[in-house]
């Protein structure tokens, strides 16, 4: 196991002449939570888009679960989940639709076993043919 969830080192990001993160460093063991907070524009969503390698960073290291953001990104993405305040769901899709889009994404076999077990789990059986727009966020 690594000895930091997550570790990073002098994270920058800069957008021309304009820095959003400045030298950042975190070390955060496993099993321990972070909370980001601060006001629009502040680097929240910046930093976790580049823990989670959707964004490169300008400068400085991090690695997740003991994964090189740069030299790993693959693993980095198969051993980490994100819940934000949006679902990150396509809405005209239906929930087995956006549930098998994801799977195969991430690269997972036996996609259909997978898909019924992950609907009989999350009670979307009766669902899975719905729009996930026709959803309650509540």
């Amino acid at each position: 196991m690594a000895e930091w969830a997550i570790e990073t080192h002098e994270l920058t990001k800069r957008y021309g002449y304009r820095s959003v993160l400045s030298g950042v460093d975190l070390c955060v063991k496993p099993g321990e939570f972070l909370v980001l907070f601060g006001p629009n524009g502040a680097g929240k969503s910046t930093l976790i888009r580049i823990l989670c390698t959707l964004m490169k960073p300008s400068g400085g290291t991090a690695k997740v679960g003991g994964y090189d953001i740069a030299e790993d990104p693959d693993r980095v993405r198969a051993n980490i989940g994100l819940i934000g305040h949006s679902s990150y769901l396509y809405e005209d899709l239906t929930a087995v639709e956006n549930m098998r889009f994801y799977l195969r994404m991430r690269g997972v076999d036996a996609i259909e076993r997978r898909l019924a077990e992950a609907l009989q789990l999350t009670g979307l059986e009766r669902a899975q043919s719905n729009q996930v727009r026709t959803f309650s966020t509540a």
